[in-house]
């Protein structure tokens, strides 16, 4: 970085970067994934099963809780919106 007086420029070489651009970098939330899953599928999703579902491809750590409360299984075609839904959004491939 450069200060010339009160002007300052950030000078940044990017000639070497042989990576990716994707203009969205932030991780969607619960929110947007279940808007959009409503928006394709026309159907609702809960939280629960997109956790479970982000547990199951390894993008959230199990607690490994053995006195964890019942939670109900995801149904295959809510597994399948959801999968499609983090494969939009770019979080697995």
């Amino acid at each position: 970085m450069a200060v010339y007086g009160t002007w300052f420029a950030l000078v940044v070489n990017t000639d070497d970067y042989e990576g990716e651009f994707y203009p969205e970098t932030k991780v969607p939330t619960y929110q947007e994934i279940r808007a959009w899953i409503k928006k394709k599928y026309g159907f609702n999703v809960n939280s629960a099963s997109i956790s479970q579902t982000k547990r199951k491809y390894g993008l959230i750590a199990d607690s490994g809780d053995t006195e964890r409360r019942y939670i109900q299984k995801v149904k295959p075609e809510k597994e399948a919106a959801i999968r499609e839904a983090l494969v939009w959004f770019g979080i697995i491939k």
